[in-house]
This record gives structure tokens, sequence and C-alpha cells, in this order.
């Protein structure tokens, strides 16, 4: 899922973080963007989410809080790639109970055109209203209510990503990053 054909992992930059239920449990970015610079890394990251991150007993989201630290400077500091002007976050969900709604805090970060941001809603409790308003549109809102239909998804986000505006050169996980050229990913419907 890192690298289109045309690209290799210099261009990749990936961070991953643990969206927690309440901010008192919120950890830290599991992986900067200067992180991981191989797939291989991706996976050893991804396998320690799957251990560690992984309590479900709290269903509440701290969406705010980590939209406001992927724009803050010591974010940014960690391998965002200021030389392009566009970066894109994927935000994989089971849950829309909000801690603080964050439409306000993603309508801004949007509007910046620091990131696009392309929600995923896995599973069926979760409002699809609410994840399209985040995004900004439709055609960044992507629903799974199974794994199966998780990996489907797979190459329409890719294909959406890379005819975005021509351009793709990097890749951020809620929360993940794509570059479109003048960052337009969504059309708001």
């Amino acid at each position: 899922m890192l690298e289109p054909s045309n690209r290799t992992m210099n261009a990749v930059r990936v961070a991953l973080i643990a969206v927690a239920g309440i901010l008192e449990d919120q950890a830290p970015p599991a992986a900067e963007l200067n992180s991981i610079t191989s797939q291989n890394i991706l996976r050893s990251y991804l396998n320690v989410l799957k251990g560690n991150y992984d309590d479900f007993d709290i269903v509440g989201q701290c969406l705010t809080y980590n939209l406001v630290e992927v724009g803050s400077s010591y974010f940014i500091s960690r391998g965002y790639k200021s030389e392009i002007q566009n970066h894109l976050l994927v935000y994989l969900t089971t849950s829309t109970a909000f801690d603080v709604d964050p439409v306000s805090t993603a309508e801004e970060i949007l509007n910046s055109h620091q990131y696009g941001i392309i929600t995923v809603r896995f599973g069926d409790i979760v409002d699809h209203q609410k994840l399209k308003m985040i995004s900004g549109g439709s055609s960044c809102s992507f629903t799974a209510s199974n794994s199966t239909g998780l990996d489907h998804l797979i190459k329409p986000i890719q294909r959406h990503i890379m005819h975005a505006e021509s351009g793709f050169t990097a890749f951020l996980i809620i929360l993940v990053y794509f570059n479109a050229i003048g960052g337009h990913y969504c059309n708001k419907k």
C-alpha cells in the first residue's frame, strides 16, 4: 500500500497514532513521520499497535486532540515534508463517540491545506455523516463492515489518492499521508 510503481520509500513518510478513548489514556504517536523508512518497519510498528493499542473498553475518541497534535510545530519537526504543501490523514475508526466534536478542527485543517483527510468507518455503529463532515465530503469517506470489506477498500483509496489532482508523493496513518497537488482530495457532497 505504501508504494505505487513509480515511487520509492524515500518519498514516503508514515506516522501512526492510536486515538485514545479518553485524553488521560492518549499515548504519543506510535511512530512519527521520520520513524518509518520501509514497509518492513511499517509492519513492525503495526504489530506493536495490534498488541498495545487495542483497548476497546472505552468507546470515546480524542480525535480533536490528535488533529491539533499533527499540526503542532513539534509533530511537524519530526519529518513533515514542508517542501510539499499537502499531506493526507487517514482516520480509521470503529467509533464516533468523540470527547469534543472534531468537525471545526478538521475544517480548519482542510481549509489550510496542511492535510487532506480520509475517514474509514469500520463497523455498523459509526456515524457516517459525521465522518463525511470530518473528511470534507463523501468522496473521502469510506465504509467497511468487516475485515474483508476493509481489505477491499485498499485499492479504491489508493486509486482515489493517486488520481487526486494528479500527484502523489507521500503517505500518514491516524492517522496515513499522501500528497496531491493543491491539496484537493475530496469534493464536498
